[in-house]
């Protein structure tokens, strides 16, 4: 069923007037046609374009592109409640066996930045240092998984343990454009250290859905990243509303405390960092790449301003059509 929103102009608004007297806003949660939509000229103004279009929608008569960084992670998550996830050398192995930089050039067409941890460069909180942890090195990746039990003693290119096969699945969703090729490399890369990985796209709610009944492996998501004290909190403290891998370190917990009370802000943010080192280390979640959006509008959209810690699509009163 189709479904709009329309939002009009009020006359009696205090501040300064709205450049557009009316707005329609219409969900199309398929990148490729709200990509078709604005070829077309049947919408004016999306977000998040496909990648792989974007080089060729900048040549498209009428249409402009533009590229924003946002504060926002492409992340892996893992289930540590089940094997093979529970071992952190496993853990570790399906780091080195990620070619974040190839991905980035092949899948996401340049429209990112690799990362090993979860905020965007030039944000004084990031830990630099951690960056060079998790190099791709899908030899070591293999060592690692040896070294953990899981070995190929068939010789039909997957690793067991105990009788039990290397299968997982990857389960993403389409709406976020850059996610289900994503999810395809991975799939590919994994099967180069003795994984088998299957993927599956499906809508958001049913893949929490089977997050919160545990019937899960891994999810490749995008989280938004701006405010450094709540993503550490929620994503890597014990008990945490995006803790979905179960991750429970007393350490990080007593320095979440510390940042909570510590006012001065370079300390603050030192330990910040302390955090990435920790968390980075044990890997409870495997981040890969920082996010960019696509914007696109037609030419005569005018006036729109950026705003990096939108969650989504957003305008601004400044907007105008101009024909």
């Amino acid at each position: 069923m189709k479904w709009s929103i329309t939002v009009e102009k009020n006359p009696g608004y205090w501040g300064k007037p709205a450049g557009l007297d009316r707005m329609v806003f219409r969900p199309i949660p398929d990148a490729n046609t709200r990509t078709l939509a604005l070829e077309k000229g049947e919408i004016d103004f999306t977000f998040d374009l496909p990648y792989a279009e974007i080089e060729r929608l900048q040549k498209v008569p009428g249409v402009e592109i533009e590229l924003y960084p946002v504060p926002r992670i492409y992340r892996l998550e893992m289930n540590m409640s089940r094997e093979p996830f529970r071992d952190p050398k496993v853990r570790q192995a399906l780091n080195y066996a990620i070619d974040r930089s190839g991905i980035v050039r092949s899948v996401l067409h340049g429209s990112g930045e690799p990362a090993i941890g979860p905020f965007m460069p030039g944000t004084p909180w990031r830990n630099q240092d951690i960056e060079s942890i998790y190099q791709y090195d899908p030899d070591k990746a293999r060592t690692l998984l040896s070294e953990a039990g899981w070995v190929d003693k068939n010789g039909d290119g997957v690793r067991e343990k105990d009788g039990i096969p290397f299968a997982i699945t990857i389960m993403t969703w389409a709406s976020r454009p850059g996610m289900p090729p994503m999810a395809e490399a991975l799939q590919a890369q994994f099967r180069e250290v003795g994984i088998e990985a299957q993927v599956q796209i499906l809508e958001y709610g049913a893949i929490y859905d089977r997050v919160k009944r545990g019937d899960w492996d891994m999810v490749l998501a995008t989280f938004q990243t701006s405010n450094p004290y709540k993503y550490l909190l929620n994503v890597y403290g014990s008990g945490g509303s995006q803790n979905v891998a179960g991750y429970s370190n007393a350490a990080v917990d007593k320095l979440l405390a510390e940042a909570a009370v510590t006012a001065d802000l370079e300390k603050r943010y030192g330990i910040y960092r302390q955090i990435q080192e920790i968390v980075t280390r044990d890997t409870p979640v495997i981040n890969l790449a920082c996010y960019k959006v696509a914007v696109g509008r037609r030419a005569y959209v005018k006036g729109f301003r950026f705003n990096p810690n939108a969650h989504d699509l957003h305008t601004n009163p400044e907007m105008t059509v101009e024909k």
